[in-house]
């Protein structure tokens, strides 16, 4: 029998933290691991040691590149730890670029790795048992933590210090993976893979509010924003003002894409230009501005932009 083989990507985070002194190393992190698998071959690339709110864009490409090549070397599955502030957004991120490759899972922990009862262990055996199927690969990237299989794409944080603060609103897990192994509860849908050369900086987040002004909005444009995304107010709507000074972002060659500031619902008609030229998508805002940064190393134009928004993932 051909031994299976998973590589294990450590970024850092609360998974790799204690309470005093520095983040453990990768291959300690991933060390009382292997016991539970001893028919796997690990190999372990640490990226980094940092918090997830010190992920950069050059940091999150260099780990796609390094799941790429993880997959060209002969891994069956890949595991990426990391922290859970930006975790929705690697995980999206590598969801877009990683096309069909392999099962790929990431994970991370509420809790520090020397914690009185800490659940990054627990979160990283249950992520190997999901990269070690080979049918997880239908569903692209996904998240597991708590025992609960996330989709990349509807995945978020939910709460800012419980154990489980991961969640996917609106949709909730496609599976489960505990003690009585890995089980889908949905069937995968069919996925669109585009070919993205980078991530393209700088585009901005605006977070609509009650009378919110434009000028975030002319400040961001003087600042040579490449592109914007606005949280609207509920289901696509803006506070007087804005829309005008969006227009002219457009007018300006700056691509807007409207969601929601909601946890779920997005703007209306997904993937397509409103009369403003703006384009509208059901990705969270977060999501939105790394499928924007990826979509403009494609090309500029709104409706191209918006052909990748109405596509899956």
């Amino acid at each position: 029998m051909t031994q299976r083989r998973l590589d294990i990507i450590t970024t850092g985070g609360t998974i790799a933290s204690r309470s005093e002194g520095p983040m453990v190393p990768g291959e300690q992190l991933v060390s009382h691991v292997r016991k539970f698998f001893p028919d796997t071959e690990f190999n372990v690339h640490e990226i980094c040691r940092k918090g997830s709110n010190q992920i950069t864009t050059d940091l999150l490409w260099g780990i796609g590149s390094q799941v790429k090549k993880s997959f060209k070397d002969g891994a069956n599955g890949v595991v990426i730890t990391h922290g859970t502030d930006t975790l929705e957004e690697t995980a999206y991120f590598l969801d877009l670029i990683a096309g069909p490759l392999g099962p790929i899972v990431v994970t991370g922990s509420m809790r520090e790795f020397d914690s009185a009862s800490p659940d990054g262990l627990a979160n990283l055996v249950e992520s190997c048992k999901v990269a070690l199927e080979p049918v997880s690969a239908e569903y692209g990237v996904l998240v597991v933590m708590n025992d609960r299989i996330h989709l990349a794409r509807e995945v978020t944080k939910v709460h800012s210090w419980l154990v489980d603060a991961i969640e996917s609103p609106g949709v909730g897990p496609v599976g489960y993976a505990g003690k009585h192994g890995v089980k889908y509860t949905v069937k995968p849908l069919d996925r669109v893979h585009v070919e993205y050369t980078a991530l393209v900086p700088p585009v901005d987040l605006i977070k609509a509010g009650l009378d919110s002004g434009a000028r975030p909005i002319r400040a961001l444009i003087e600042a040579r924003s490449r592109g914007l995304v606005v949280e609207s107010l509920g289901h696509g709507h803006l506070p007087p003002g804005l829309t005008e000074c969006l227009v002219s972002a457009v007018k300006s060659n700056v691509p807007v894409v409207i969601t929601t500031r909601c946890l779920s619902g997005g703007a209306p008609n997904p993937g397509t230009i409103t009369e403003s030229g703006f384009v509208t998508t059901d990705l969270s805002g977060a999501k939105a501005r790394i499928k924007l940064m990826l979509a403009l190393s494609v090309t500029n134009e709104p409706e191209e932009i918006a052909k990748m928004f109405a596509q899956y993932p």
